[in-house]
């Protein structure tokens, strides 16, 4: 069985897209909710947020009076999604508990949210659960989700009102906005995202500035997947190294392929799956083995999304 850690997650793009407020201890217990999803999931299934395996992938102390704060203000969160005939507004969650002696925290679903969450067949936006939890900023997690939603184009093209919209800048009902100087903005949000992303994740990204007159009004993000799709977390010594060469050099994986399978799957998993691939290969069984692998380990993990990209490549 995989890690808490090692969790794919997926997301309709209207939730990506999607105007909401949250902080970053609810974003987390938000992700950790994500990880458990499975298309057959029952509609009244509960899902448990192990505070243990959060505070473990965190590194770090969850106090309790966030956790109690951030259940409470879980339930009146609320998205806003554009829809083709109007502006769906809807919370995430229809109930959060938190069980003091057992260190869990119990929510569910609201149900009018399970299309952009369940059955994703196409515009979804997918990203590593360690890695959104590893950037510490609520702005840097949520501009890394909008960030994944582009990886494969390499360019994300906004408004700078419509971002700060998406990241709670701008109130919609009043039109306060926070860090009205762009320069502010830039140092507060843009740079320590950029900052965080880079160091954490398995992107990069820089932004060019658009002016209407004298202001700035819209941005490019051009985002780049890092050549060997490690994040600087998985170079640490802990990572499997050698089985990341194996993967990249032996079975012509490349290297975002390669580590989304050493997060994702236990080691004994992996090279039972590798030496299985191995002995057909050895017997003239397999014609392409990197598109074989990549299928292999697809069909091993509903989600994972390294078979379909590869695949292409050999079209």
């Amino acid at each position: 069985m995989r890690s808490v850690k090692n969790k794919l997650i997926k997301q309709s793009n209207a939730i990506t897209e999607a105007r909401y407020e949250m902080s970053a201890t609810e974003m987390n217990v938000v992700f950790m909710l994500l990880s458990q999803l499975d298309h057959h999931d029952d509609s009244l299934k509960t899902y448990m947020v192990k505070v243990k395996d959060l505070q473990s992938l965190l590194d770090s102390e969850v106090k309790y009076s966030h956790l109690k704060d951030a259940t409470y203000n879980l339930r009146s969160r609320t998205y806003e999604i554009k829809e083709k005939d109007g502006l769906l507004q809807i919370g995430l969650i229809s109930s959060a508990k938190y069980h003091v002696n057992k260190g869990t925290i119990e929510l569910s679903l609201d149900p009018k949210i399970r299309p952009y969450l369940f059955d994703l067949k196409k515009s979804f936006t997918t990203f590593q659960l360690f890695m959104a939890l590893a950037v510490k900023s609520k702005y840097s997690k949520r501009l890394y989700q909008m960030l994944s939603q582009y990886k494969d184009t390499g360019a994300m093209y906004i408004s700078v009102d419509e971002l700060k919209l998406r990241l709670s800048l701008i109130d919609s009902k009043t039109g306060i906005e926070r860090y009205k100087d762009f320069n502010l903005f830039k140092r507060r949000v843009l740079d320590v995202a950029k900052e965080e992303l880079n160091e954490m994740t398995d992107i990069t990204f820089d932004y060019k500035e658009k002016k209407t007159g004298r202001k700035v009004t819209h941005l490019r993000f051009d985002i780049l997947v890092k050549k060997d799709g490690m994040s600087n977390l998985m170079k640490a010594p802990a990572f499997n190294q050698e089985l990341f060469t194996r993967l990249t050099k032996d079975f012509s994986l490349s290297g975002w392929q390669a580590e989304r399978i050493l997060i994702n799957f236990e080691e004994k998993d992996v090279r039972k799956k590798l030496r299985e691939i191995f002995l057909l290969h050895q017997d003239g069984n397999i014609r392409n083995i990197g598109a074989y692998t990549a299928q292999a380990f697809e069909l091993m993990s509903d989600g994972l999304g390294i078979f379909k990209r590869i695949d292409s490549n050999f079209s």
